[in-house]
């Protein structure tokens, strides 16, 4: 009888900024979760945190994750969850309310800048 594997999501691993997507990897496969779904805004973090384009930053998570025995199941499973500082939500939240936060004028027309080239680089095994 095959077992189930677990898997957890990177959000579910702290929203706290100082918790970088490369120590939630290790902290999920310490624990015994052998795939991890990663949130965009998670990898995007890493990103700037190591100034590095975000395609440079999918390749390292993902030797990360082959280093760490866990498969990165899939980039950005959801977003906008609750509790998301997200820049949707915050011009959302202005429109309708009709206040303006810092750089609400700058208001965005598309999702994360995803590519498949990105999410390709995350989930190669």
């Amino acid at each position: 009888m095959a077992l189930n594997k677990l898997a957890i999501a990177s959000v579910s691993l702290s929203l706290y900024a100082g918790h970088l997507l490369d120590e939630k990897i290790r902290t999920a496969a310490q624990h015994g979760y052998s795939g991890i779904e990663i949130v965009y805004s998670d990898l995007e973090t890493y990103s700037k945190s190591q100034n590095i384009p975000i395609h440079t930053a999918a390749q390292k998570i993902n030797q990360i994750c082959n280093k760490n025995n866990i498969t990165a199941l899939s980039l950005a499973p959801f977003e906008n969850f609750e509790g998301a500082n997200s820049p949707w939500k915050r011009d959302s939240n202005s429109q309708s309310t009709g206040s303006k936060s810092p750089g609400s004028s700058k208001h965005r027309t598309s999702k994360s800048p995803r590519s498949s080239q990105t999410t390709a680089a995350v989930t190669q095994q």
